[in-house]
């Protein structure tokens, strides 16, 4: 029942501002007993570049009907950024009275990336992704990617161990195609991860924008503006054709992510500069909002 407990547990967080931050647990009823209730703790913040004062919080019972749902309020709550990656660390138990039915524990990051218009926003304020397709994850280097200030794209989605790493050292991830809600679903739980890519044979975008709340979804853009509907982002491959570029992304009301991934970067120490010079190439055509060589 462990196993259940831990694959349909989602945690997530809600109202996010520099003075608090509202995070949620939420459980299907399922097969669980009337009375379980979800219990734990949400500590922190702990951050790999900065010295910090955790502080621990209680998660409160909030509902029991179809599906359960805790809720813990954090004041003046330590955002994750590439640059400060602050992490929390939440212990949760189902709970039938003092019998505790299942448990789990993991990290969690309140990462304020979001849409306004056609921007990508970070806390508020417009950002530029820039980054590489990488493919070789077993060599990678996260630390290195972190000093190039560089996003990682990956075509399928790497081990949670990975994505843990980035995490810790501060890389934003951004993963697609994606096929199925389980593989979401275990993308969702790393703070590194941002943005997912649906892929254009998946079904029921409806689906994944809820259960997912925190995580963006990202569409695939082709030739005929293959676009869903559902979705807050497109992405554009390849780079190479500015005026395509520019109409696809005038139809859309969203970020237009540009992707070339003509080749994959092991090593991120040019990355930022090719993106630039991406930037600029595309520069007659539009501003986008990120740029992956």
């Amino acid at each position: 029942m462990t196993n259940s407990f831990d694959d349909q547990l989602e945690v997530f967080f809600g109202e996010a501002t520099p003075t608090k931050a509202r995070v949620y647990a939420r459980l299907p009823r399922g097969n669980w007993p009337a009375e379980a209730r979800l219990h734990g703790t949400f500590s922190g913040p702990s951050c790999w570049y900065a010295q910090t004062l955790p502080t621990t919080y209680r998660f409160v019972h909030r509902g029991v009907d179809d599906t359960l749902l805790a809720e813990a309020n954090v004041p003046d709550p330590c955002f994750w950024t590439p640059q400060l990656p602050y992490l929390y660390q939440i212990e949760l138990r189902l709970q039938r009275g003092i019998e505790v039915l299942a448990q789990a524990s993991q990290p969690f990051g309140i990462r304020p990336l979001g849409v306004r218009g056609r921007n990508l926003v970070y806390s508020g304020k417009r950002c530029v992704l820039r980054g590489a397709l990488v493919k070789n994850a077993v060599s990678l280097n996260v630390e290195e990617w972190h000093r190039a200030e560089a996003s990682m794209l990956f075509d399928k989605a790497p081990a949670d161990s990975l994505l843990t790493e980035a995490s810790r050292l501060g890389v934003l991830v951004i993963v697609g195609p994606v096929y199925d809600t389980p593989t979401l679903n275990r993308l969702a739980r790393h703070a590194a991860v941002g943005l997912a890519i649906r892929s254009i044979h998946t079904e029921s975008d409806q689906s994944w924008s809820s259960s997912v709340p925190n995580l963006l979804i990202g569409g695939i853009g082709t030739e005929s503006v293959d676009i869903l509907a559902q979705e807050t982002k497109v992405v554009v491959t390849p780079s190479d054709d500015g005026a395509r570029i520019a109409r696809l992304a005038s139809v859309f009301e969203g970020p237009t992510i540009v992707i070339r991934g003509q080749e994959a970067f092991d090593n991120p120490s040019r990355v930022r500069e090719m993106c630039d010079q991406m930037q600029r190439e595309l520069a007659p055509y539009g501003d986008f909002a990120g740029y992956f060589a």
